[in-house]
Order: C-alpha cells, then structure tokens, then sequence
C-alpha cells in the first residue's frame, strides 16, 4: 500500500516515531504556521496511514510529484523537511512591498 507506484515513481515509506507523528499532528492543525508547513504534514501523516501518492495529491490539491518530493524529503532529512531548504542565489536587495513602491507597474491604476 505504501509502496505504490504512482506516475512511475516508486512511494517513499513513511514510518513515524511517536514524537514524529505528535509534531505533524500539531503543525497540521496549527491556524497560523507557514500553508505549505501545514500542507506538507497533512501529506506526509495520510502518507504515513499508508493512503497513495496520487490520493494524497489529489486530496490536499497538489500533484503527485509534490507528494512524492515531500515523502523523498521526510525519510532524508525527518521533521526538519517541513521546512523550506534554503535556496540558491544571493538575497532579496528588496522586500516585495518595497520593490513595488519603486515600479510603477505595481501601482494600482487609478479610476479614469
């Protein structure tokens, strides 16, 4: 069952320790966590209940490869995988709300 094959990708198993699966319940229900934290323990405890890569996407609305990343994620790296890996390049020189205060392409247009 959880290891399906699911768009031509073998499912990573996931097996939770009872601390493991207490975290991802708690950030699953959580109102204010980061959305893909959330979404991402929500797929990682129906993967854990042994429900199918494809069935996890299809469920959370996201796809099958997302899933199958996710699961790939959990069994290298454990619970620190809900959280995005740092990413490539230098960093933001602008906040979004600052970057649009200088392009007028960001203004809203006015009434005319």
């Amino acid at each position: 069952m959880g290891n399906e094959r699911s768009g031509g990708w073998p499912a990573v198993p996931i097996e939770l320790t009872a601390e493991e699966r207490q975290e991802l319940e708690r950030v699953s229900r959580l109102r204010i966590a980061p959305y893909r934290e959330v979404i991402r323990a929500r797929a990682l405890l129906f993967a854990a209940a042994g429900r199918r890569t494809s069935d996890i996407g299809r469920t959370l609305g996201v796809s099958s490869r997302t899933v199958f990343t996710w699961r790939q994620e959990f069994a290298a790296r454990r619970l620190a995988a809900l959280r995005d890996r740092a990413r490539a390049g230098g960093p933001r020189r602008f906040s979004p709300r600052g970057a649009c205060r200088d392009r007028a392409y960001c203004l809203p247009e006015t009434g005319r």
